[in-house]
């Protein structure tokens, strides 16, 4: 197969880039011939090229609704996936996903669709979450299948009339493995070599290491975790914030207020997060909104238990109790947090138990393996339809 990817954003590195930098990667692996049609020209399109994967810019496509710039992107995909000749167009994330399958319409190529998570709630505002919904209800019609990355992305779309329930087939992400090496203890200790902690005034004797992956803005609310955290400044304990973001200012800022500057670190964008949380002790997102994080099962695979909003599909992959904690009120943070920091064999046993869920449900080749399927059902229904055409034509002369 010829397989077009569409991606709105080439200006960061979240969720939906991982996810199609790895599915174009096993793609390719597996025979098809891959492209990546990707808004703009940043980091993202460097990082495909490091991996072999062709890639094309489309300049207008933008995250915001602007008219003449959706037009203009639309023929700038139409001109692209005209040059390479896909038999499947995969469009991921909202605007590429709408244009996306315009672009499908117009040339008779079969759209999948895959939503990160539905921008049609709050997550986006009120007025915007309504305008959304809308559209991707017109949209809906044009898509051969759906794919939901978790069963509550999959009833949040079925409960605003976006598709048919035979339109939505859920397929959970799931990442590549990293084999995990060292003790707990040597792990431990990694961090404080790896980063340099001291060189921040923060050492071992501080307690256990709490980290959070997610970028500074809306809608992860870091300031939440603080306020939770300065509660707790009777235990001992670190945090590690892993990315960047409009908000960091307002973030440090905050941290200053509660009295935690020498406890927390803002360690801006990593390349590898995976070394980082190899020497952690505890992992949170704490979110306002989400639909089935990456970060999450990159916890869980290096066997650390997960303390996260009851948001999205998060408790479809972390069981309440077992392999951490799903919070659903801000008010039982700090209880949540308290419990694990002062339980280490806890924390162990909810990694090791978080380890083995990853291992058995949220592996790269599961989620490859039920994405080729799809992939494959589509395809294999265009090809009828395009035979039952030809021999309806052919007795019919």
């Amino acid at each position: 197969m010829n397989i077009a990817y569409l991606l709105t954003r080439s200006d960061g590195f979240g969720g939906a880039c991982v996810h199609v930098r790895d599915l174009a990667i096993g793609m390719r692996g597996l025979g098809h011939r891959v492209i990546v049609l990707i808004g703009g020209d940043g980091p993202f399109v460097k990082a495909l090229e490091e991996c072999g994967i062709e890639t094309a810019s489309i300049r207008h496509l933008v995250r915001a609704i602007n008219p003449v710039r959706d037009a203009l992107a639309l023929c700038e995909i139409l001109r692209e996936l005209g040059r390479f000749g896909p038999d499947l167009i995969c469009a991921h994330t909202a605007k590429a996903g709408v244009l996306g399958r315009v672009a499908g319409a117009s040339l008779g190529v079969p759209v999948v669709v895959t939503a990160h998570g539905w921008s049609i709630t709050g997550k986006v505002g009120a007025w915007q979450g309504r305008v959304y919904a809308r559209i991707e209800r017109a949209a809906a019609k044009y898509a051969a299948r759906i794919i939901d990355v978790c069963e509550s992305e999959r009833r949040l779309a079925l409960a605003n009339g976006i598709g048919s329930a035979e339109q939505h087939v859920v397929v959970h992400n799931g990442i590549r493995d990293i084999a995990s090496e060292g003790s707990p203890d040597e792990r431990s200790a990694a961090i404080v070599r790896g980063l340099g902690a001291n060189a921040f005034g923060i050492g071992p004797a501080m307690g256990p290491l709490i980290v959070m992956t997610a970028r500074m803005e809306r809608p992860k609310d870091h300031a939440g975790l603080l306020r939770a955290l300065a509660k707790l400044k009777h235990r001992e304990w670190r945090l590690d914030l892993i990315g960047e973001g409009p908000l960091e200012g307002s973030i440090r800022a905050l941290a200053a207020e509660l009295g935690l500057q020498g406890r927390v670190r803002f360690l801006g964008s990593v390349a590898n997060p995976e070394f980082y949380l190899r020497g952690a002790d505890i992992f949170i997102l704490w979110s306002r909104f989400e639909g089935f994080p990456l970060t999450v099962l990159e916890a869980m695979r290096g066997g650390l238990p997960v303390v996260a909003s009851d948001v999205g599909g998060i408790s479809e992959a972390v069981q309440q109790g077992r392999t951490g904690l799903v919070i659903s009120e801000a008010a039982d943070l700090p209880r949540a947090l308290d419990w694990l920091l002062r339980d280490r064999a806890l924390r162990l046993e909810m990694g090791a138990r978080g380890r083995a869920r990853y291992e058995e449900l949220f592996t790269f080749e599961r989620m490859l393996e039920r994405t080729v399927e799809v992939y494959e059902q589509v395809c294999c229904v265009q090809e009828e339809e395009e035979l039952g055409a030809e021999e309806f034509e052919q007795a019919s002369l």
